[in-house]
């Protein structure tokens, strides 16, 4: 099996993620007027295919899982902290957030796709490699280091919105 053979047996619906997760991440390089919703869908995809891949690789390994779960912690302390130091300002009135432009999104969504297709394409050529715990590591800890930083960035967001949102109630 060549690369051809592993790009054209790829289902069309990953396609479709990394066509979202390339146009997100390329918006967010400009600043931009955006809403707590639309700022919560990139770290919900990260966070699902994190627990997925969980469940592709083992079901019942707690260790992979205290893995994530540790990994997952402390990226996202990271990501808050990076969020933190970014210049974001929220609007009481339009309850928006106006987000100076970044690369990191983009940057987070590519190594996302493309640590998530190497793996996939990883297990789909040689299935042995499913029950290599070194491979099946990395893998977990990777999903788990870029949904934390994507999670980190968002509860910053929310917790702005909370703050701000409250005192007008």
């Amino acid at each position: 099996m060549n690369f051809i053979d592993i790009i054209t047996g790829t289902p069309i619906w990953v396609w479709v993620i990394l066509g979202y997760l390339l146009v997100v991440g390329i918006m967010a390089t400009r600043p931009t007027v955006v809403s707590l919703l639309k700022l919560g869908i990139m770290p919900s995809i990260f966070l699902w295919w994190s627990f997925y891949s969980i469940y592709l690789t083992c079901t019942a390994c707690w260790p992979l899982f205290i893995l994530w779960v540790l990994v997952y912690t402390v990226s996202m302390m990271i990501g808050q902290q990076i969020t933190r130091n970014t210049n974001f300002s929220f609007d009481k009135n339009t309850r928006l957030f106006h987000i100076p432009g970044s690369w990191f999104p983009l940057l987070l969504s590519c190594s996302f796709f493309v640590v998530k297709y190497a793996m996939g394409a990883t297990y789909a050529l040689i299935p042995e490699m499913r029950t290599n715990l070194m491979l099946m590591s990395v893998d977990v800890a990777i999903s788990a280091l870029i949904a934390g930083l994507a999670w980190g960035r968002y509860t910053v967001y929310l917790l702005t919105y909370r703050r701000n949102t409250r005192s007008n109630s």
